[in-house]
C-alpha cells in the first residue's frame, strides 16, 4: 500500500525549514545586525572626528569581518576591494553598509566571485 503525506504534515514541515533558513538577525534592541544605517553612521561620527568606514565596522559590526573568509567590498555591482577598502572611505561620504552572510553573496555576485567556503559581502551606499 502507498502512503502520501498529510498535505498539514508538508505544509508544517515547509515552515519549518523556512523559519531555520532565515535567521533572525535583529539584536535584543530591535538593530539589524547585518546593516548600519545613516543614523548608526552620523552617530558614530559624532564622537569619532575623522573615522573611517572601517573603524565604524570594526567597533559596531566586528563579527562582519571575522567571517570564514575575508569578505569583498562592493559599491553596487563594483568591487572596491577586501575590508581595507572601507579604510578610504570617510564616514561622510557613507550612507549605509550592510553584509551579506557568504551564501547571500554567492547567490548575488555568483560563485566565481564567492566560491564556497569564501567570506561574505559588504555593500556600500554612498550618499
Amino acid at each position: 500500500m502507498r502512503r502520501t503525506l498529510s498535505p498539514i504534515i508538508v505544509l508544517v514541515a515547509s515552515l519549518g525549514l523556512a523559519s531555520c533558513s532565515s535567521p533572525n538577525t535583529a539584536s535584543a534592541d530591535g538593530d539589524d545586525q547585518n546593516v548600519l544605517t545613516a543614523e548608526n553612521i552620523r552617530e558614530f561620527a559624532a564622537t569619532n572626528g575623522g573615522a573611517t568606514a572601517l573603524d565604524l565596522v570594526r567597533r559596531h559590526r566586528s563579527f562582519w569581518l571575522r567571517v570564514p573568509a575575508t569578505p569583498t567590498v562592493y559599491q553596487g555591482t563594483v568591487v572596491l576591494g577586501g575590508p581595507e577598502a572601507l579604510d578610504r572611505l570617510g564616514l561622510s561620504q557613507v550612507q549605509r553598509l550592510e553584509f551579506l552572510d557568504p551564501r547571500v553573496a554567492r547567490n548575488r555576485y555568483g560563485v566565481q566571485n564567492h566560491p564556497v567556503g569564501g567570506g561574505g559581502a559588504i555593500l556600500v551606499t554612498l550618499g
